[in-house]
């Protein structure tokens, strides 16, 4: 589900937009407080292959709407704001919330995606939108780029608990605000099973490392259509015999997922669902 806004629409989104109903569970009754810090940036995500002047514009936006969320949340000096009492940690969480269409010979259209985080935190975004807009800072259709639009997200990209910087640098991010979490610990596969080695490629002697993005549920399993492999940009896929080789070691990855259990994430003491980044490692040693 998706909501197309136009600019006049963007400056009438309020909190309401987003009104919080969930039942009570056990996040909502945690009496541990919330104590370690971490950033939200706020990033442009291509999800196309982009020439360098499309992923500049959009970078550029982003950068511009981040600095205008922060002047909202009442920055103190150069002191990254922090989002309380305003925004908490409850529905922080990496996420696109907005969609930015930009065409050659029209106005950019918005749309407000499904929502996964902090109503406020949204309406905060929405009011930078429409200043930057507002101040004439875009986005632009780039001088040369070829058809008649493009797409890109403004996303939500939270650090490691205790770090400041992201452990991912896929693209270009500026930080926002901070947020205080309660203490959390993350999944831990229970060794009862491993993706099998496959068989060729154990004769062969050929080895690999399969990175896999997905989330483990509550329960402490992976929900199956969360499963997603994660390619590092800087490298270059294999070709020929190698590439036959790699699709084998991630079918063997991918069909054991749906069967493996976790012990979940736990917030505070509470069991959660969390988004796992995880290297599955071939080795013959």
């Amino acid at each position: 589900m998706c909501i197309a806004l136009s600019m006049h629409e963007l400056s009438a989104q309020g909190v309401d937009a987003f009104p919080a109903v969930h039942a009570i569970s056990c996040l909502d009754t945690m009496s541990i407080p919330p104590s370690i810090p971490r950033i939200v940036y706020l990033r442009a995500t291509i999800k196309e292959p982009a020439d360098a002047g499309v992923g500049q514009m959009a970078d550029v936006f982003a950068q511009s709407v981040a600095m205008r969320m922060r002047s909202l949340l009442n920055p103190k000096g150069d002191t990254l704001p922090r989002g309380e009492p305003t925004i908490t940690w409850r529905g922080i969480e990496d996420h696109m919330p907005l969609s930015v269409t930009v065409y050659r010979d029209a106005a950019p259209v918005f749309r407000l995606l499904s929502p996964h985080t902090d109503s406020v935190a949204v309406t905060v975004l929405l009011d930078a939108v429409h200043k930057t807009l507002a101040d004439g800072e875009g986005p632009f259709w780039p001088a040369g780029t070829p058809g008649d639009s493009l797409t890109f997200g403004l996303s939500f990209a939270l650090t490691d608990l205790g770090k400041t910087q992201l452990s991912d640098h896929e693209r270009f991010a500026v930080p926002v605000f901070s947020v205080l979490f309660p203490p959390e610990v993350p999944p831990k596969a229970k060794l009862e099973s491993a993706p099998v080695y496959p068989s060729a490629e154990w004769h062969a002697g050929i080895t690999a490392i399969v990175i896999m993005d997905f989330r483990v549920d509550s329960t402490g399993h992976v929900i199956r259509d969360s499963i997603k492999e994660v390619w590092p940009s800087t490298q270059k896929r294999p070709t020929g015999k190698l590439l036959v080789a790699y699709d084998d070691f991630l079918n063997s990855v991918t069909s054991w997922l749906p069967n493996a259990t976790f012990e979940p994430a736990h917030i505070g003491g509470c069991s959660v669902q969390q988004l796992v980044e995880e290297p599955f490692t071939f080795s013959l040693r």
